[in-house]
């Protein structure tokens, strides 16, 4: 299994949008000697919910935040039934 941490130093708070997480979690994703299992972005701001699907698409791995766990949990415990489909 890689590892890939990147220590995104950055003050600007909610001021990152979709396209800034995109590319920092891009550029950490591909800086990484062997391939990742999946990215994990821990903020839910950043506009990094709207970054998940194409994270997913362009590198073809899976994207996982605090919020789209959540929901997975949230789901699960509430017995919600059906398939869960992505971009994948």
């Amino acid at each position: 299994m890689g590892v890939g941490i990147s220590g995104w130093r950055l003050h600007a708070g909610p001021f990152i949008n979709e396209r800034i997480c995109k590319y920092l979690a891009s550029e950490t994703y591909l800086e990484c000697p062997k391939p990742p299992d999946g990215i994990y972005i821990p903020c839910g701001g950043w506009g990094s919910i709207h970054s998940v699907g194409l994270l997913e698409r362009d590198l073809d791995t899976t994207v996982i935040t605090w919020m789209n766990a959540w929901l997975w949990s949230a789901m699960k415990r509430g017995k919600v039934a059906g398939s869960i489909e992505g971009v994948r």
